[in-house]
């Protein structure tokens, strides 16, 4: 759990540093992925693992999962876009 928990407050501590410099966008993705991670923490803290309750083709899910994944996505297209838009200019 330290390991978790330290990863979990770096992200806090980037996310509370660069609140200013963030688009709309990345600020949602970023809640997004803070959201799964505290929610994962939380059931792991109090039923000892997560829940896994969404079944997606040979995989399962549960949704703080689904939140971490949608919120890395948001940001790994953000920054495709940005740098398309740079190599255009």
């Amino acid at each position: 759990y330290t390991i978790y928990l330290g990863v979990l407050f770096a992200i806090l501590f980037y996310f509370y540093k660069s609140w200013n410099r963030l688009k709309f966008i990345d600020s949602f993705a970023w809640v997004l992925i803070l959201a799964g991670a505290v929610s994962n923490f939380g059931e792991r803290l109090v039923l000892g693992y997560v829940r896994d309750f969404i079944y997606i083709f040979n995989g399962i899910l549960n949704f703080a999962d689904f939140y971490i994944i949608l919120g890395v996505m948001i940001l790994l297209f953000g920054q495709l876009n940005i740098t398309d838009t740079k190599e255009i200019k």
